[in-house]
């Protein structure tokens, strides 16, 4: 008899990076294979791994994804432990999360650890089956974070800028007011560390709020990505090396005006403001860079691929690999925020002038 394996697949969203679910078809009698994501960011403090079961059945394997034991193993059924080369382990407790509803039950189970980790050396990760007593286990190298302060818009003062600060340094307060003009945010890759990052990603959030008849305020934001960046992409400007992000002023406001189109204004509305940006950066390492070119979809007549697994003997499927994040807020220069309630792509929305004059599109 023919039957199916279905691979849970990981929907990644975090960092900015993307991967895909697949289906495997098995004719072999059914065998534990795990599917594991841990993707551990050095940057932070809460550690969360996902793994789930590659579940067997002959019904609807679209039903079978929608019940929680299918694709959940049960509470301390597995031990997850991180151990670093220089001798400490880390214990990885259970716990459980809601995701947004798709193709999978939203109750996922993950294993869950508080402690900084250390970006040298190497860790394996071990997760055991305490029921059937398998064993799965991964090496990886830890990550050395990249270069990210030292050059504008990573560097101080950060929002909220202190009162008295010069109006129009550009350390203290960002401008891309120039629609035709070309702006960057860059930072050093660390190229002469090996265990640095391979792959880098940067998100701007763009911060406003709405200011309501009854006198409180909305806070809501605008999300600017940028696509990812890898080592082979890094630029020299001035005799340094930069991983170098590009736009111009008008990319901004293009993207702010598309998406306040496809939102409404709350009740007793009387204007927005913009306010700040955030800036994100996500780094991480060769082996994440191997996972996404496997998650590629193909485009291929043949469409069979491998499935990636960077576990001992491919006993699992998935990764364990680790990333970076860190992000920073900055002021927006007044100049900026006016700039808003007058472009052709954002007045139309009711933007406030620095001063919170509204004078619409002209």
């Amino acid at each position: 008899m023919r039957t199916s394996k279905i691979l849970n697949g990981v929907v990644l969203s975090l960092l900015g990076f993307s991967s895909c679910k697949e289906k495997l078809e098995l004719n072999a009698p059914y065998k534990e294979i795990p599917s594991v994501y841990a993707v551990l960011d050095v940057s932070s403090k809460k550690h969360i791994i996902r793994v789930n079961k590659v579940f067997l059945g002959e019904g609807d394997a679209n039903l079978m994804a929608q019940v929680a034991d299918s694709i959940n193993y049960p509470e301390g059924e597995l031990s997850v432990s991180l151990r670093h080369s220089g001798g400490k382990t880390y214990t990885f407790k259970d716990s459980v999360l809601q995701t947004e509803p798709g193709a999978f039950n939203t109750t996922q189970r993950v294993y869950v650890n508080y402690e900084s980790l250390l970006t040298n050396g190497t860790y394996t990760l071990t997760i055991e089956n305490l029921r059937t007593k398998n064993k799965f286990t991964s090496v990886s190298k830890a990550l050395s974070p990249p270069n990210v302060f030292g050059y504008n818009p990573f560097v101080a003062p950060y929002y909220p800028t202190p009162a008295g600060s010069p109006p129009n340094n550009p350390d203290y307060y960002i401008d891309y007011s120039g629609k035709t003009t070309k702006y960057s945010v860059k930072f050093s890759p660390n190229l002469s560390d090996a265990q640095g990052p391979k792959i880098y990603n940067l998100l701007m959030r763009l911060h406003y709020y709405d200011s309501l008849g009854n006198g409180s305020k909305n806070n809501e934001y605008i999300d600017y990505p940028f696509n990812n960046l890898y080592l082979k992409d890094v630029v020299t400007i001035g005799g340094i090396k930069f991983i170098n992000y590009e736009f111009k002023g008008q990319d901004i406001y293009s993207a702010v005006g598309s998406e306040m189109s496809k939102r409404s204004d709350p009740n007793f509305f009387i204007g927005r403001k913009m306010y700040k940006i955030q800036y994100f950066v996500y780094a991480s390492t060769q082996q994440y860079l191997d996972y996404l070119e496997y998650s590629k979809p193909s485009f291929s007549i043949n469409q069979t691929k491998p499935i990636y697994s960077n576990f001992s003997e491919n006993e699992a499927i998935g990764i364990f690999t680790f990333r970076f994040s860190t992000q920073i807020e900055k002021s927006i220069s007044s100049t900026y925020i006016s700039t808003f309630a007058t472009n052709e792509n954002t007045c139309q929305y009711n933007f406030f002038e620095s001063d919170l004059d509204l004078p619409g599109c002209q």
